[in-house]
């Protein structure tokens, strides 16, 4: 939980970042603070202590353990509707984020620190949901949140699709 907080955190603040960057210097200047960041905390890995590997339970290879996961997917009706949901949520909703540069330029005349707002906004509402499923704990009904979340997933991307104004675009992202 902390590491996806910590990568979500990182996801709100580089983009706007970078974004001010670009639009105030240069784009060389955005891969040097993105590639100095990257060294620093590479860097870092060499003050971690106490980091143990963690051993296999079994003595299977690798390869039998994906064949029973595949298995486990395929023969579970509510793990496979999950795993489908994901892939077409990743095959056909995350490619929005391939089209950010376009819409922030052809449509909505943003600019390079428009860009960064918009990448940062998804990432806001991200890290904002993982703040309330965190606090809020174990919850009924799962599987109505998670039909509800994919089909506003949908929804908010056709308003998106459609806005013209940046603010609204960050919102609905």
């Amino acid at each position: 939980a902390a590491n996806l907080a910590a990568i979500t955190l990182m996801a709100v603040i580089m983009p706007t970042a970078i974004g001010f960057i670009v639009d105030k210097f240069d784009v060389g200047w955005a891969y040097v603070v993105m590639g100095t960041g990257y060294s620093i905390s590479s860097f870092l890995l060499f003050f971690l202590k106490g980091v143990q590997r963690n051993q296999s339970r079994t003595n299977r290879p690798t390869y039998q353990d994906l064949k029973i996961g595949l298995q486990y997917i395929i023969q579970t009706r509510f793990i496979r509707s999950l795993v489908i949901m994901a892939l077409t949520a990743g095959a056909f909703g995350w490619v929005h984020e391939f089209m950010l540069p376009v819409m922030a330029v052809k449509v909505l005349d943003a600019g390079p620190q428009g860009l960064g707002y918009l990448m940062s906004s998804g990432s806001v509402g991200g890290l904002l949901a993982t703040v309330v499923l965190s606090i809020v704990g174990d919850v009924q009904n799962k599987h109505r949140i998670i039909i509800l979340g994919y089909l506003g997933f949908g929804v908010f991307l056709i308003m998106f699709a459609a806005s013209p104004i940046l603010f609204l675009s960050m919102l609905l992202l």
